[in-house]
């Protein structure tokens, strides 16, 4: 699980891809749109 503002997802998320991870499965939980852009800026 990843929880925090957009620097540490982004930042945690690539920790991640660094291991290898290929699938990203979202829970969306606050304001959807917030979410929704963070995801399509992580492409």
């Amino acid at each position: 699980m990843i929880a925090g503002n957009e620097k540490t997802i982004t930042r945690e998320l690539g920790r991640f891809a660094e291991a290898g991870a290929t699938d990203l499965l979202i829970s969306p939980y606050g304001d959807t749109a917030e979410l929704l852009a963070l995801a399509a800026s992580l492409r």
